[in-house]
């Protein structure tokens, strides 16, 4: 896969495209024709006259488009690496701005591209391509614009804008640009890179799953109860007699008209417990993990957005969430706490290095201090989660995602033998019954013991299917 991705991206930087080849054929067919001009019988000086003017308009194509694509780009690397003197602006030429720093997987639009002290090649096309992650190239977005400054006018660069083509939910960091000068019938591409310091996160859609109540209403231990947030009554219907320190406000008047004795409201107090709940989401996979990399992928989204869905229902209830990754992150982006933890949890990745309990009790004295939401995933081999016991998940409430739901098989209609049915995705093709049916057995009967260990433990769950 990353062979692949290597391939497809050095190839971006052969200034030769497709075209090129087709012209290099068609003038190769149109050159060696005095065979089959022998063979035809009619006016052979006519026929050749013919091929002269099309080899001449063809190799005539060819020159103009070399030269309008090449002269710009020339001119523009010996202007940037030669006569630019400043290094900051031969190294920064290329602006890509967004409007935030993290947006929902999918299309994630770009709000401008500028670049500076270029200008469109004549008769031609500026195009750029933006490189992310490891190796992943976006298309190419066509920069047509002139950019000028606003008193004086002048021309400065040129300026576009597109879409980025990001589907998983990750961290993106933008590793380098590249921009094309292009002729006008796409035969030659001359590139220009650009190394970049910036990045995007993409985060889990808020509405995949319908909101559950996690939070549990009834129970004898009150630092269970604080889920509720619920305030406590005082004693006797929130009455007391009046002792000395209280304070005089809150003496009933009317109570003292009628039986002469002083008695005061009790304040209603609010559970210390309520303010904030933690939230814990393990990464761990000790599963063997999917040949494919692309269902890997999924399984990743499929869970984060699940743990999206967990920390905004506990908002919905009233509560602060204090997120405790099990990973570290880079430091890259000044962003506010809620969008601190989104960054935290969309930038997470499969891993074992720690397993459930290293992990918990890593932050056993947070745990300690409030409640807390456990998240886990059935990639998690059931011999890690011997740990769980009844007494050791007291204050949590466990949430675990079955991932062998992203393998459901859903039966076609017999109408796709008379009608034409769409090209199948390639995570269609990957997800295949018979490719995925062996892996898909071993899931759900390491999710079987798992939810054997849950009813031995006395261990109560939620899932999104019970929720």
């Amino acid at each position: 896969m990353m062979t692949n991705r290597k391939l497809l991206y050095y190839l971006n930087f052969i200034p030769l495209k497709f075209n090129f080849f087709y012209f290099v054929i068609i003038l190769t067919i149109a050159y060696y024709t005095d065979s089959i001009i022998e063979t035809v019988e009619l006016n052979s000086s006519r026929i050749k006259i013919i091929r002269i003017i099309t080899l001449g308009f063809l190799a005539l194509v060819l020159f103009v488009s070399f030269l309008t694509s090449f002269l710009p780009w020339i001119s523009f690397l010996f202007k940037k690496r030669i006569l630019e003197k400043d290094e900051d602006e031969r190294k920064d030429i290329i602006k890509i701005y967004f409007q935030k720093s993290g947006y929902e997987s999918g299309d994630v639009p770009i709000d401008k591209i500028d670049i500076l002290g270029i200008r469109r090649p004549p008769l031609g096309f500026a195009k750029i391509r933006i490189v992310y992650g490891n190796y992943k190239v976006s298309d190419k977005i066509l920069i047509n614009e002139a950019l000028k400054e606003k008193k004086s006018r002048k021309h400065i660069g040129i300026r576009g804008q597109g879409n980025l083509w990001l589907p998983n939910v990750r961290d993106n960091p933008i590793i380098s640009s590249i921009i094309f000068f292009e002729d006008m019938f796409q035969i030659f591409s001359f590139p220009y890179l650009e190394i970049e310091h910036m990045g995007i996160y993409t985060t889990p859609s808020d509405n995949q799953i319908q909101n559950i109540d996690i939070l549990p209403n009834n129970t004898e231990e009150e630092i269970v109860r604080v889920f509720t947030k619920k305030k406590l009554e005082g004693e006797y219907l929130n009455y007391k007699k009046f002792e000395s320190g209280d304070d005089v406000r809150r003496i009933v008047w009317k109570i003292y008209a009628k039986n002469r004795e002083l008695i005061v409201r009790i304040p209603d107090k609010v559970n210390p417990y309520t303010s904030h709940v933690s939230l814990y989401a393990s990464f761990h996979h000790g599963f063997p993990k999917y040949r494919h990399a692309l269902i890997n992928d999924f399984f990743l989204d499929f869970f984060k957005g699940h743990v999206r869905n967990v920390s905004q229902s506990i908002q919905s209830s009233g509560y602060s969430v204090k997120y405790f990754p099990d990973q570290t992150f880079r430091d890259f982006y000044h962003i506010e706490d809620y969008n601190k933890r989104l960054f935290q949890l969309s930038s997470s990745i499969w891993h074992d290095q720690k397993d459930l309990y290293q992990y918990l009790n890593q932050n056993q004295n947070m745990r300690i201090k409030a409640p807390f939401v456990l998240c886990i995933s059935s990639l998690c081999p059931v011999e890690k989660l011997a740990y769980l016991t009844s007494d050791s998940t007291r204050l949590a409430v466990v949430y675990w995602i079955k991932m062998s739901e992203v393998f459901k098989y859903r039966k076609q209609s017999i109408l796709k033998y008379f009608v034409i049915s769409p090209e199948p995705t390639e995570y269609q093709k990957a997800t295949g019954f018979l490719k995925t049916w062996k892996y898909k057995q071993q899931l759900k009967k390491n999710e079987a013991a798992i939810e054997s260990l849950f009813k031995s433990r006395k261990i109560t769950v939620l899932n999104y299917e019970t929720a």
